[in-house]
């Protein structure tokens, strides 16, 4: 059994200093693991209102993909949840299932322009940030409403219709 997380990590990280909340910190990102209290800065479900709290992806898929959710305190009742990076943060706001169909649905679109090479990932999400009026720091699928998203839609089909056109199929 590991005494610390300075033994589940590689060496080059062992600079860890214990958190007042029982995490561990690396730079200034505290790392929660399921079971942790909530913490202030907890998402608050959107749908209900409630504390949202990190469960294993076990939880809500019914089998480990190795990174912890954020889902609403009242899940299963409320359907709300969203993903994790590694240190606890939540990917994006929590959804439920016709926001996270709707953000699928505008990955599903936007992605295909950086991933068949149309434009770089960063270019791609720069011309979408530009499209949408958007700083690009907030340019994130995981942070769009329903209405964004199907806006990420529309813009998406019609920049590869232009670039499809314009024969810029090369990456810029």
């Amino acid at each position: 059994m590991p005494n610390d997380a300075r033994d589940l990590i590689a060496p080059e990280f062992a600079e860890f200093d214990r958190a007042a909340e029982g995490g561990f910190i690396l730079s200034d990102a505290v790392i929660r693991r399921p079971g942790d209290a909530p913490a202030a800065d907890a998402p608050i479900c959107p749908e209900c209102g409630a504390t949202a709290r990190l469960v294993p992806s076990a939880t809500v898929y019914g089998r480990s993909y190795g990174r912890d959710l954020w889902v609403c305190g009242r899940f299963p009742a409320c359907d709300t949840y969203v993903g994790t990076h590694p240190d606890g943060r939540p990917l994006g706001t929590l959804a439920g299932p016709a926001l996270r169909a709707a953000r699928n649905l505008a990955h599903a679109t936007f992605d295909p322009l950086w991933r068949d090479g149309w434009m770089r990932r960063e270019a791609a999400y720069r011309w979408l940030s530009e499209a949408m009026g958007l700083p690009r720091e907030d340019t994130h699928i995981a942070l769009f409403d329903a209405d964004q998203c199907a806006d990420v839609v529309v813009l998406a089909k019609m920049k590869r219709l232009q670039l499809a056109e314009e024969g810029t199929g090369g990456l810029s």
